[in-house]
């Protein structure tokens, strides 16, 4: 179910979406249609949408600031707040979604991500999901084969300190 104030911009469905913002000189808005032109014709986008005013553009980011999944989806959840060098984040997501179709067949995966940065907010999602820690392990294991932390933008805080003992040295938690 989504939300009755956010409209969908592009009847396409993709496995990815990608929302960005530039801004510059006058000249911005025809540099933007040339590279998204040349994107299409490259085959490596297969739709897209510009707003053409202010209100278009906050719709746009609307979407981005409503996609939360808790509040899109209805069952359990399992959040990762995970960062990968830009080169493994594709095959992150791939093998995430193998893993979950092999082992979690009632799993599914919701990712928002930041494409300049390696950031990757990971959800999990499913009715009933009983092997929580384990799907935890798993994601966190896929993580570090790829050179990932589970310590992105939102650091570790409480909730994550036992896993980080996975992944850092002895020297590296004294510090």
């Amino acid at each position: 179910r989504v939300r009755d104030d956010v409209r969908r911009p592009l009847e396409t469905q993709a496995e990815f979406y990608v929302l960005m913002r530039v801004s510059g000189d006058a000249s911005i808005e025809d540099r933007a249609v040339e590279f998204l032109s040349e994107a299409m014709d490259a085959g490596l986008i297969t739709d897209g949408v510009l707003a053409q005013s202010g209100p278009q553009e906050d719709m746009l980011w609307k979407i981005r600031d409503h996609a939360i999944p808790n509040l899109l989806f209805e069952g359990d959840m399992i959040k990762q707040d995970a960062a990968l060098p830009l080169e493994h984040v594709v095959e992150y997501i791939s093998r995430v979604k193998q893993a979950l179709a092999a082992r979690w067949p009632s799993a599914w995966l919701y990712s928002l991500g930041h494409v300049g940065d390696g950031n990757q907010h990971i959800c999990v999602m499913g009715h009933d999901l009983k092997d929580r820690a384990d799907i935890a392990s798993h994601l966190n294991q896929l993580l570090w084969s790829l050179g990932g932390t589970i310590s992105a933008e939102h650091g570790i805080g409480q909730l994550h300190r036992a896993e980080l003992v996975e992944q850092k040295s002895a020297d590296e938690l004294r510090l």
